[in-house]
Formats: C-alpha cells, structure tokens, sequence
C-alpha cells in the first residue's frame, strides 16, 4: 500500500513527493468530508448540480496546479 501512494504522489523520480498532488487530494478529501457532514448531519436539501459543480471545480483546480507544476519544474532524475 505505501508503494502504491508513493507513486500516486510522486513527481515521476519516486523520491520527491510532489505537494500539489497531495493538497489536491486532501481538497478533494475535505469536499466529501464536508459534503457527508452538510447533507447527512446537517440534513441540507441535497443539489446534484451543486455538488457536481464544487466537486468539479475542486478537481479541475487540482489538475490545474499538478499540470503547471509540471510546465515550471525541472524534470525528475530518474535513477
């Protein structure tokens, strides 16, 4: 398992962990997070539009940073 997330977010090397990877899945975490606690705790009127809209807005910013990361950064040493 730890093989499988240190290639998930690494930045091609496996040796440098590449942050934009791990916030982008830590927004993407916090948006189900707060999506469970909002419409199952809370009881908010559930809005499959709205929750399609942030989800996507939260991954598309996350691929966003992760591709200009990939522009601006010097390639990986690969070993």
């Amino acid at each position: 398992m730890q093989a499988f997330f240190k290639t998930l977010f690494s930045d091609g090397s496996n040796t440098d962990c590449d942050f934009s990877k791990v916030f982008g899945a830590i927004g993407i975490a916090m948006f189900f997070a707060v999506s469970i606690y909002a419409y199952g705790y809370k009881g908010t009127a559930f809005s499959p539009i709205e929750w399609a809209t942030g989800f996507t807005a939260i991954l598309a910013g996350a691929a966003g940073v992760s591709k200009l990361r990939d522009r601006t950064a010097p390639p990986p040493e690969v070993k």
